[in-house]
């Protein structure tokens, strides 16, 4: 309940920002275990083997959708990283210009 509370508070605090900013993917590692350890959970007490199968069933279609979306992981904007370094340099530099920074810090 922790982790899951935990998970949905951080993406709703961060709502505000926009939807594609709470469901970021650095916020989501505290949601990925939580049903990592409620599958585990489920596992250990399933009664029955009809029961343990379907527990295992579902945890591996899981870890195949989330699998699936890693690749995407991997694949980057180059203009969005550039805009972010440039950003970061002119904050560095004490520049404030809001049509830079906006790509890391969107309400000046």
């Amino acid at each position: 309940v922790f982790v899951a509370g935990n998970a949905l508070l951080t993406a709703g605090g961060r709502l505000w920002f926009g939807v594609g900013t709470a469901l970021a993917s650095r916020y989501t590692t505290a949601s990925l275990a939580s049903w990592l350890a409620l599958i585990i959970f489920a596992a250990l007490n399933s009664d029955s083997a009809v029961r343990l199968k379907r527990v295992i069933f579902v945890g591996a279609c899981s870890t195949l959708l989330i699998a699936s979306y890693q690749r995407m992981a991997f694949k980057s904007d180059h203009d969005v990283a550039y805009s972010r370094l440039v950003a970061g340099l002119a904050l560095r530099a004490h520049v404030y210009d809001p049509e830079i920074t906006k790509v890391v810090y969107p309400f000046p």
